[in-house]
């Protein structure tokens, strides 16, 4: 098995994960100092943990109760501050594609596809005084094989 994985996991790859990897934990404890009040250094890494240790999916929705279960603060929204932040929501749904599958697998048209490509797919957005700015890419997912599995490039 590791003969296996030595073929496909070069050295400078295997740094390049490691450099990643190093980068993720530091933007998130980056962004999560921001806090205020401050999370004190031992909660900074646990919620970091968490997110980048036991959560394997890009896409997973982390809802109220898994959130502060990790640690983060929470607020139930009521009222009219609730109906604004679904109106918010649905404003983005559409331009973001909100109630797309994420599925990465459900893309591809068969077993033997093995790339879905989709232009003028929304990546980010950036809403101003006077309007909201979207930035337009083309979404490209490939499948590469690697021994009998396969697995997204």
């Amino acid at each position: 098995m590791i003969t296996t994985l030595a073929e496909y996991l070069s050295p400078p790859l295997l740094g390049r994960i490691e450099r990643v990897s190093s980068h993720i934990r530091l933007v998130a404890r980056n962004l999560l100092a921001l806090h205020k009040p401050p999370f004190d250094d031992r909660k900074i890494s646990s919620i970091a943990e968490a997110l980048i240790e036991k959560i394997y999916v890009h896409g997973h929705g982390i809802g109220r109760k898994e959130a502060a279960n990790i640690g983060l603060d929470i607020a139930n929204a009521e009222g009219e501050l609730a109906d604004a932040m679904w109106s918010l929501y649905e404003y983005y749904e559409q331009p973001l594609r909100l109630g797309d599958s994420f599925d990465v697998e459900g893309y591809f048209e068969s077993e033997e596809a093995d790339k879905y490509e989709r232009d003028n797919t929304v990546v980010a957005c950036i809403e101003s005084k006077k309007a909201l700015h979207c930035c337009f890419r083309i979404l490209v997912f490939k499948l590469v094989c690697v021994g009998v599995d396969r697995h997204l490039a």
